[in-house]
């Protein structure tokens, strides 16, 4: 857990944030072709690399374009969240737009971590998840016009401490700390975005179900031994490899 969990992609690199300087070295050639699949999105992007990258098993390129902070959408809902600095994030967005005219990806990857539901955000509006989704949509559009597939990965809820949890099972203790409830305000963020990305035309996969038990309403930390999180809101390098083989049959389809 912590930052040694982080993936390669993260940490060695450095492909947090993706601007026009880091495309290359975070582009992965695991091709022989020239088929590139992208993830797009917040700091989630380069989570989900390990899992794609062993999900496609070399039959496309990975390139991450993600920024730290900035989710793939805009409007009243992400400004209230990042400020000022959803400027630079739509900016990035545009980068990224004009970028897939250019080399026309397969697929992108979409996924961000705007959990910004439930308790400690009594603030937010009540259509958080539709004005998530609507941001997202008002860029979709031009990637599906070039002919470019778009999938939809949701981030993992915030987690448990890792630490703590870290810490019961030294001590032996109540492992209630290794599992997060999941608050019926994130499930309803979850479904309505879901909904709302699939109706707008994009390829949704149902991804809480990987992890968290919906019928408990409870994520746990460690899932067969492998730690979920490495903080509160970021999947490790082995949870993510852990689900390439659901991450595979999402991609396959999009990939014929």
């Amino acid at each position: 857990m912590g930052e040694d969990g982080r993936s390669a992609e993260w940490l060695v690199d450095e492909c947090l944030t993706v601007g026009p300087d880091e495309q290359a070295q975070c582009r992965f050639d695991d091709s022989a072709s020239d088929r590139e699949v992208w993830i797009v999105g917040d700091s989630q992007a380069v989570t989900w690399s390990p899992a794609v990258r062993g999900a496609l098993g070399g039959a496309a390129d990975v390139q991450l374009l993600g920024r730290e902070m900035c989710p793939f959408s805009s409007g009243p809902a992400v400004e209230q969240q990042i400020g000022e600095f959803m400027r630079v994030c739509d900016a990035h967005a545009r980068t990224v737009l004009e970028l897939a005219e250019e080399r026309l990806p397969e697929l992108v990857i979409i996924s961000y971590g705007a959990w910004w539901v439930g308790e400690g955000y009594e603030d937010r509006a009540a259509d958080t998840g539709e004005q998530l989704a609507a941001g997202t949509l008002a860029y979709v559009p031009r990637l599906h016009d070039l002919g470019i597939r778009t999938l939809w990965l949701d981030s993992p809820p915030p987690g448990a401490d890792p630490g703590e949890c870290l810490e019961a099972h030294a001590a032996a203790t109540s492992l209630d700390a290794c599992s997060a409830p999941l608050q019926q305000a994130q499930l309803q963020r979850h479904v309505v975005l879901d909904e709302a990305l699939a109706a707008g035309g994009v390829d949704v996969v149902d991804t809480l179900g990987w992890f968290c038990d919906v019928d408990a309403m409870a994520c746990p930390s460690i899932v067969q031994g492998v730690p979920t999180w490495v903080d509160r809101t970021h999947m490790g390098a082995a949870a993510a490899v852990m689900r390439e083989l659901v991450v595979a049959d999402a991609l396959a389809p999009l990939l014929d």
